[in-house]
């Protein structure tokens, strides 16, 4: 018993260096789901690199990366701030969470959760890497998850409504997404794989902090494998 926890503990640190990797060479290539490279951990990914809708957001001091407005808490809802600089009222500890254009996001909030049963879906890219990796391994749920909402980077909107999602992550760079989907009635909330400049840490820590402020955590941080780049 304890051996397959420390294998998981191993495989999910493992995961997290590799997640980190990722989002600091992202600027080298990559563009949405068709271009996303396979990683042999599932977690590494390319992120397009395309900032038109963020060039003034990436210009943020750096003093500012690990800042986020409070999350403003009632209860069974919890208001954030998201990447896009959005405000969003979002259903506290979403127990349905649907994954779009932003890699390698489903495999960071698997780590996070120590879970992947909240995913009910992702873009076909995500869960090729999982398959071809130990992401699969280490949390075989994550193979249940829809792939159907894209094709490229095309979302299917009806597909992923008939899922229910409570809240559904979005590439902060996508504005015309984003109000495509909140014309649909669904909560989406924005994360950036972009926003400071391809730094691994600060780009880690935000993500961080966001689903932080969301999602309740499944154990503790160690047994996850989730490192803190800050005090």
């Amino acid at each position: 018993m304890r051996k397959g926890i420390w294998g998981k503990r191993i495989g999910a640190a493992l995961l997290t260096a590799t997640i980190m990797l990722t989002l600091g060479g992202c600027g080298n290539g990559g563009t949405g789901s068709s271009g996303a490279a396979q990683s042999s951990t599932g977690a590494a990914e390319a992120v397009p690199s395309s900032q038109s809708a963020e060039s003034a957001a990436s210009k943020q001091s750096s003093s500012e990366s690990v800042k986020q407005e409070e999350a403003k808490d009632t209860g069974e809802t919890v208001t954030v701030t998201d990447h896009a600089g959005r405000t969003v009222t979002v259903k506290k500890d979403p127990q349905r969470v649907a994954v779009l254009d932003i890699l390698p996001l489903p495999a960071t909030l698997t780590v996070f959760l120590n879970s992947a049963k909240n995913i009910v879906a992702m873009e076909p890219a995500s869960m090729n890497a999982a398959k071809n990796g130990i992401l699969a391994e280490l949390y075989p749920e994550i193979l249940n998850a829809d792939t159907d909402i894209m094709n490229g980077d095309d979302v299917n909107v009806e597909a992923l409504m008939a899922l229910n999602p409570d809240v559904v992550f979005y590439s902060g760079r996508n504005e015309e997404l984003a109000k495509k989907l909140e014309n649909s009635g669904l909560t989406c909330v924005a994360v950036s794989p972009t926003k400071w400049n391809y730094d691994c840490i600060k780009t880690y820590d935000n993500w961080i902090s966001l689903l932080g402020q969301i999602s309740v955590c499944r154990g503790s941080e160690e047994d996850r494998g989730i490192f803190r780049t800050r005090a």
